[in-house]
């Protein structure tokens, strides 16, 4: 996929020299932390554990009826030592440091009725021991649970009878998940089958890069905390997998509930010769901002096939041309999924492209067998067999490449200020309402899921969100500049926003109307008319800032030696974060750093200042334990020394050490901007994944 064919053409500083650099080269090369709606930054400080959360106190007071009357019916039946004991073992069980004590005996007598009464105040009040009747009848042993027991119970049933909630009113559990090179929607899905559980108990804010180091908050209805912390213990998700943060919740993480992002990124192998240019590079970005496009990943792995491609043919009601395009072959996918779509595309028999096609690619399936099924007779029907989510993402696909194509035709004819015409959003004043719009309303998250990506497609369109959802137009107060507006300098090229096309938007009264008429015609479409017979193919369009500006943006220079050195830390290999969570600067495309720092997105109820952070006191000095990038970069001045000693006393190159270059960069986007796009304007250079492919093989060879 090369970025002109999807309208990626423009940069806002053409004359500012950019530089080459690999990003990308490692995961913990890209770090992303969600931003809260609180504008918090998201950091992984204390790693879950069993007992770390106390039940929390019910606000309706139902917990403490329920409680009070377990109490009472134990200091009925049990005698005081006894009680105590059991209370120790409890305490020590939920600490896991019964000190090979695993159970203790109360003698309750014979009475069954008793005895019931304290099998269910025992599994009321201590949710990590069970309790059974002795042989005679006459006692009652509490045990501590083993982690089979508390991890994977019989069924369904037995887990809420063994294991009564412990958060009161809050149903729901919050934690923080860090992954590294693990798709978002893979992790939750292995956290389930560990739990036993079904992955729709979980809910979070948005998808995040597989090839990264993401940190994000997760939510969890009614899934007991000490099993998220033995999951936690156990490192049960694998190495590259931590949880952390856990805490009771009255409401779940709802889907594009974030701010944004902050971005960690390391640029590596940096000509020595480039090097000069990056101070300027970066304050170009810092102060002028980058075109807001979609990038490549919105339009798929498959340059045959496009996402977009798809988009204009349900658009354009070319069934067919639909089908064909999501069952085509693609490079370097599954060998069995490669000759399934061969076999169809050479035969045209849909039954034996199904017959060959694995059973993990169910959406190539379910148009295969519609086509069995209906053949040529009921094409729609087929195309609706796929999930209408992914359809979507289609349809979005299209709107995004216009939007692209638009934007690079806008910044052609005035890259740096509004012209008459241009659309901005306003206050009920007139004044530019910055920050009060998404960046995106369609769903693009920040490093966007791909429509194109085969099994997980329909889980990951579900998830597509990090746009923050779909805006609510009637809200929006949109205008067009007149000449007195531009004359008066009231907004800048950050106040500029353009429509993706659709039924409810205003378009802008200035030559671009004209060109998105005139661009969409060639595919055979009319912006003024996206109202369609099937409704779900009918798109009410949105805004999308047309540049943005990055939030607290920072860079700096590394030397380092061995290159694959680890240059930043991450919340995967520190134990404690540095500091504390603290608020993000502003995000929003042209917000000045004083505004407030939510993009936009109101407070969650129920959501405290730190989120999964303790207090500052309680972390470390980061002086302590020195950093996976300070060891690279003493290592890197090191060889530099050596380097500049060698050349002094005339040694050959051979006998020092290499001294390589690369950039850290830090950085604030608003949900459902690129980073890569940022890149892009940054370096001047192409994301095309062949362009790192030779950019990286060209650095090994040197």
């Amino acid at each position: 996929m090369d970025e002109a064919s999807v309208g990626i053409t423009a940069f806002v500083s053409p004359g500012v020299p950019g530089f080459t650099g690999i990003f990308k080269a490692r995961c913990s090369d890209f770090v992303v932390r969600e931003v809260d709606p609180s504008g918090r930054t998201v950091q992984l400080c204390e790693p879950a554990r069993r007992g770390q959360l106390r039940p929390a106190a019910r606000s309706d007071g139902a917990g403490d009826a329920v409680n009070g009357g377990a109490r009472r019916a134990l200091e009925q039946a049990v005698a005081p030592d006894e009680l105590r004991a059991l209370e120790a073992l409890a305490s020590a069980a939920g600490a896991d440091a019964h000190d090979g004590v695993r159970r203790t005996t109360l003698s309750v007598g014979s009475d069954k009725a008793r005895r019931t009464a304290v099998h269910l105040a025992i599994r009321a009040l201590f949710p990590a021991l069970a309790s059974e009747t002795s042989e005679d009848g006459a006692s009652i042993i509490a045990v501590v649970k083993s982690d089979a027991q508390r991890l994977e119970p019989a069924n369904k049933r037995a887990r809420f009878a063994e294991q009564a909630w412990p958060g009161g009113a809050l149903k729901y559990v919050h934690f923080v998940l860090v992954k590294e090179n693990r798709d978002t929607l893979d992790v939750l899905d292995s956290l389930a089958r560990a739990l036993g559980c079904r992955p729709s108990v979980f809910s979070f804010a948005g998808i995040k890069d597989r090839r990264a180091v993401t940190v994000q908050r997760v939510s969890a209805f009614k899934v007991h905390p000490d099993r998220l912390g033995a999951i936690g213990e156990r490192s049960a998700l694998g190495v590259g997998v931590r949880l952390g943060g856990v805490r009771f919740a009255a409401d779940p993480v709802r889907c594009g509930e974030l701010a944004g992002n902050h971005f960690t990124i390391v640029l590596r192998a940096v000509p020595a010769d480039e090097v000069a240019h990056v101070h300027a590079a970066a304050a170009a970005l810092r102060e002028r901002g980058f075109v807001n496009y979609y990038g490549l990943q919105r339009f798929g792995n498959n340059p045959a096939a496009p996402t977009h491609f798809i988009g204009r043919a349900l658009l354009t009601r070319r069934w067919r041309d639909a089908i064909d395009l999501i069952l085509a072959p693609r490079a370097g996918e599954n060998p069995a999924v490669h000759a399934a779509r061969e076999a169809y595309a050479r035969t045209r028999d849909p039954a034996e492209g199904l017959r060959l096609m694995p059973a993990f690619m169910a959406r190539e399936r379910s148009l295969l067998e519609g086509l069995v099924r209906h053949g040529d007779a009921d094409l729609m029907n087929t195309i609706n067999r796929i999930s209408r989510k992914v359809r979507t993402l289609y349809l979005h696909a299209y709107q995004s490449c216009v939007w692209n194509r638009v934007a690079s035709e806008r910044i052609r004819l005035c890259p740096d200020a509004p012209i008459v015409g241009d659309l901005v959003h306003v206050t009920a004043d007139g004044r530019p309402a910055r920050g009060a719009i998404q960046p995106d309303s369609v769903g693009a998250p920040a490093e966007a899921v791909d429509a194109n990506d085969g099994a997980d497609a329909d889980a990951a369109a579900a998830a597509d969100v990090e746009g923050g959802g779909e805006l609510r137009l009637s809200a929006v107060a949109v205008r067009a500049l007149t000449h007195d507006d531009v004359e008066s300098a009231a907004f800048s090229i950050f106040d500029v926003i353009l429509p993706l096309p659709g039924t409810h938007v205003t378009y802008p009264a200035n030559a671009l109307g004209g060109f998105y008429a005139s661009l969409m015609a060639e595919d055979g479409l009319d912006p003024n008319d996206m109202d369609r017979r099937v409704r779900e193919h009918a798109l009410s369009g949105t805004y999308r800032k047309l540049v943005i500006r990055p939030g607290d943006a920072t860079h700096e220079l590394i030397t380092y030696a061995d290159p694959n050195a680890q240059l930043v830390p991450s919340d995967l290999d520190v134990p404690h974060a540095p500091q504390a969570a603290s608020a993000a600067p502003a995000a929003a495309a042209g917000a000045p750093a004083a505004d407030a720092p939510a993009v936009g997105v109101p407070p969650a109820v129920g959501v405290p200042p730190a989120v999964g952070v303790p207090p500052a006191v309680d972390v470390p000095p980061a002086v302590d334990v020195p950093s996976a990038g300070a060891k690279a970069a003493a290592a890197g001045a090191q060889a530099a020394a050596a380097s500049a000693q060698a050349a002094a006393v005339g040694a050959p190159a051979t006998d020092v050490p290499r001294v390589l270059h690369a950039v850290k960069l830090e950085f604030t986007l608003p949900a459902g901007c690129y980073a890569t796009m940022a890149l892009r304007e940054l370096c001047k250079r192409s994301t095309e994944t062949d362009v790192q492919i030779a950019l990286t093989a060209a650095a090994a060879r040197q």
